[in-house]
C-alpha cells in the first residue's frame, strides 16, 4: 500500500460515521427533554421531601426524581455522540466513563434522600470522586484523539474542545 491509502485509511477511520445514528440519537435525546419538560409542566416531577440537614438549607425542601432520571438517560447518549461519533473512540473505551457517570448521579440523589448525615456524606464524597475519575477518563478520549488522528481531520480542535468543555 502507498502512503497515501494509509493516510486516507485513517483519515477515514476518524471522520463522522453515517449521520443517520447521529440524527437517530440527537432526536433521542430531544424526545427525553420534551417528554421529561412535559411531565414538569403537568406537575409530574416525582418530589421527595429533602431534610434541611440533607440540603444544607434552613427550611424542608424537594428533590425532583425526575431531574436525576432523565439526566441518568440524556448524559449517556450526550457522552456517547461526543466520545463516539465526535472523536471516533470505540465503544469499549468510553463504556466505563458512561457507567460511572450514571453510577455518580445516581449517588448524589441518594444522598439527598438518606436521613444519616455520615451515609450521606459518604454518597457525596464517593460522588464527587467517580465524577473526578470518570472526567479524567473522558479528558483522555481527547488525548487520544489529538494523539492518533491524522492532522487533516475535519473540525479537529473542535472536537477536542468541545468533548473538554461537556467534562
Amino acid at each position: 500500500q502507498s502512503r497515501t491509502d494509509t493516510l486516507d485509511q485513517r483519515v477515514a477511520a476518524f471522520r463522522m460515521p453515517d449521520s443517520k445514528l447521529s440524527d437517530a440519537l440527537m432526536c433521542t435525546l430531544l424526545a427525553v427533554l420534551l417528554f421529561t419538560q412535559t411531565l414538569f409542566a403537568c406537575g409530574m416531577s416525582w418530589p421527595h421531601a429533602v431534610s434541611p440537614a440533607a440540603s444544607f438549607a434552613q427550611t424542608w425542601g424537594a428533590q425532583h426524581t425526575l431531574h436525576y432520571v432523565e439526566w441518568m438517560v440524556s448524559v449517556p447518549i450526550l457522552l456517547f455522540i461526543a466520545g463516539h461519533i465526535g472523536l471516533g473512540r470505540p465503544l469499549s473505551e468510553l463504556r466505563v466513563s458512561i457507567l460511572m457517570t450514571n453510577v455518580y448521579m445516581l449517588l448524589a440523589w441518594a444522598a439527598l434522600l438518606v436521613p444519616d448525615a455520615v451515609t450521606r456524606w459518604i454518597l457525596i464524597i464517593s460522588s464527587f470522586a467517580l465524577y473526578f475519575v470518570a472526567s479524567i477518563d473522558m479528558a483522555m478520549w481527547a488525548r487520544r484523539f489529538n494523539a492518533e488522528a491524522p492532522k487533516d481531520i475535519p473540525a479537529r480542535p473542535q472536537r477536542i474542545f468541545l468533548v473538554q468543555f461537556l467534562v
